[in-house]
């Protein structure tokens, strides 16, 4: 048996010394048993993988990997893996971000010129969403994030929004009287699928049929005016802005508060809801809205 175990040993495996192996029937057929000590050799000194190491022993892989837990044997990490996979010449970079391509050879590169760093800079200043100046210069909001690091800008957190509420008094008094005609302020109660946890949904939506008026109205609030056809020719063009963020709807709802006159009592509801929504605890949020 040791006879034929070193004849197959020269013919599949001539690196693996004998005196490394042991003997080990399985049945009719016999298996070699590496040692701990050929493979802490060829894993950790060599730096053989655990498919070179299978092709040396004529097994898996994943033979060797339960060999090496038996013997606790440690692996080596991702960072070591790509690091000696790189080393070896089995990995490229990218020439102009350096970074590790993958196998397909194909990757968002991470060089961004300077003169799109400069327009991420610039429309993040004048108040658009990382959202917004991704889709709008054709990129992932990745890209702008890492863009603004680099430029040494603070991120907004989520009370910066977007939306601008003016300083004059003659603006949010206008924006309160269309509001009061010809908006509508939604707050309900959402249940989440998969979840427990209920969720608060506030709108506040503008909606009329004056271009001029709502270009003026996206103007001061910083809001985005959609345009709806309708297919009867008698009918007249409807245009619509939202706010959809609960901290926006809050911030508007009590800068217009003052002025409301027909919808005042549906703003304080809604203003009181949203305050509640957010300083009570997410675990007692089921109880406490569901017996509104």
């Amino acid at each position: 048996m040791a006879d034929t175990l070193t004849l197959a040993l020269n013919l599949f495996a001539p690196n693996v010394k004998v005196e490394y192996m042991t003997e080990r029937s399985c049945g009719n057929r016999a298996i070699s048993k590496p040692t701990r000590e050929w493979l802490e050799e060829k894993y950790w000194k060599r730096g053989l993988t655990l498919r070179e190491i299978g092709e040396l022993l004529g097994i898996s892989a994943t033979a060797v990997k339960r060999w090496l837990d038996k013997y606790r044997i440690p692996t080596r990490s991702l960072s070591q893996a790509t690091k000696m996979s790189f080393e070896r010449g089995k990995r490229k970079r990218c020439p102009r971000c350096g970074l590790i391509l993958p196998k397909g050879g194909k990757h968002e590169c991470r060089a961004v010129p300077d003169e799109v760093k400069a327009r991420i800079v610039e429309l993040y200043n004048r108040g658009h969403s990382t959202t917004k100046i991704a889709s709008s210069l054709g990129i992932s909001t990745a890209v702008v994030y890492r863009a603004l690091r680099e430029a040494g800008i603070t991120l907004r957190n989520t009370w910066d929004t977007e939306i601008r509420i003016p300083d004059s008094k003659e603006d949010l008094a206008y924006i309160a009287g269309i509001l009061d005609g010809e908006g509508s302020i939604q707050v309900r109660l959402l249940e989440r699928r998969g979840s427990k946890w209920n969720r608060v949904k506030c709108e506040i939506i503008f909606t009329n049929t004056s271009k001029e008026l709502m270009d003026w109205l996206s103007e001061k609030l910083n809001l985005r005016v959609h345009e709806r056809r309708h297919s009867n020719p008698r009918w007249k063009t409807c245009y619509h802005a939202k706010v959809s963020n609960m901290y926006e709807c809050l911030l508007l709802l009590k800068a217009l508060l003052p002025y409301l006159i027909i919808k005042k009592k549906q703003a304080e509801e809604a203003i009181k809801l949203i305050e509640d929504y957010l300083t009570t605890p997410k675990k007692e949020r089921i109880s406490r809205f569901e017996a509104r």
